[in-house]
């Protein structure tokens, strides 16, 4: 069972471009993690301040005034492409946490449902 030449050329020039991609999609996830901690902190933001106005508490505003500020930074870390990235706190919110388990069981059978 002989490889073919070509064949051999292709799998080699398949890997390095995986590899290449591989590459620009942890670049580009890098990147996105930034849009993604300002977009999240900005919802926080403007939930604090939507209760803020309903309780009329300045102590509240300050508070609200926290994620406001990390947002911010970070959409403009993002949009500029700054040096700024907060790791540990990307790799926190990344975890992967095991599947839940459901057990519905009835008179007859038990039925474990897992998501995936």
């Amino acid at each position: 069972m002989d490889i073919d030449p070509l064949e051999a050329i292709d799998k080699k020039d398949r890997d390095s471009q995986q590899e290449e991609d591989r590459k620009t999609y942890d670049a580009l996830n890098f990147h996105d993690d930034r849009f993604d901690l300002a977009d999240a902190a900005v919802s926080i933001a403007i939930s604090l301040l939507a209760v803020t106005a309903l309780t009329n508490k300045f102590w509240l505003y300050l508070i609200a005034l926290l994620p406001t500020g990390f947002g911010l930074v970070m959409g403009l870390a993002g949009l500029f492409n700054l040096g700024i990235h907060p790791d540990a706190l990307t790799k926190l919110l990344s975890q992967n946490v095991s599947s839940p388990t459901f057990i519905l069981v009835s008179e007859s059978k038990t039925i474990v449902f897992r998501s995936v």
